[in-house]
C-alpha cells in the first residue's frame, strides 16, 4: 500500500496482494489489484467512481458515485456497487477474464475457485454481503454495497 509519499493522489491505493500485481487468481487486467484495501482513500475526493481490492473475493470492484451525504453532521460522499460487480462476460464482456474455471458464474454470483480453497466456489450476492461487512449495508429490500468517504476537501 503507498504512503502518498512523493504523491499524495497515491496514498492508501494497493501496490501488491501477497507480493503480486497483478495477482494470478485471474486473467488480463483482472487480476490486478487495484485502488484501495476500503479503509483509507486518498484525500480530495471527485465525484467519479473509487475501486476497492476485497480479498474476499481476490478482486477489484468498482464503486460509482451516489450522493453527497450527511451523516450525524460528518458530510460525506456515497459511493455504491450496482449490479454490474455481479454481471458475467454475457452481459459485460469485461468481466470475461472473471471466469476462471472456463465457465462463467450466472449473473448475481462470482466465481472464486481461482482464490478461494472453500466448498462452494460461488459467492452470489447475498453471501457477499456477509462476507464484506465493512463495505456491505444490507437493506433487506435491495441489496447493494455502498462506502461513505468522509469529505476533507473543504
Amino acid at each position: 500500500m503507498y504512503t502518498g509519499k512523493g504523491d499524495i493522489n497515491k496514498f492508501a491505493s494497493m501496490g501488491t496482494w501477497n507480493y503480486e500485481n497483478p495477482t494470478s487468481y485471474y486473467e488480463s487486467y483482472c487480476g490486478r489489484a487495484n485502488g484501495s484495501a476500503g479503509e483509507l482513500f486518498p484525500p480530495k475526493r471527485e465525484k467519479t467512481k473509487i475501486s476497492v481490492f476485497v480479498p474476499e473475493v481476490c478482486r477489484t470492484i468498482d464503486l460509482s458515485y451516489k450522493e453527497e451525504v450527511n451523516v450525524d453532521g460528518i458530510k460525506g460522499y456515497r459511493y455504491w456497487g450496482d449490479e454490474k460487480i455481479f454481471l458475467n462476460h454475457t452481459s459485460s464482456e469485461d468481466n470475461w477474464c472473471f471466469c476462471p474455471s472456463g465457465e462463467c458464474a450466472p449473473h448475481g454470483a462470482i466465481d472464486v475457485s481461482s482464490c478461494r480453497s472453500v466448498a462452494n466456489n460461488i459467492i452470489d450476492v447475498y453471501q457477499y454481503n456477509l462476507l464484506c461487512p465493512r463495505l456491505s449495508m444490507v437493506n433487506v429490500m435491495h441489496m447493494f454495497t455502498y462506502i461513505c468517504i468522509e469529505l476533507f476537501n473543504e
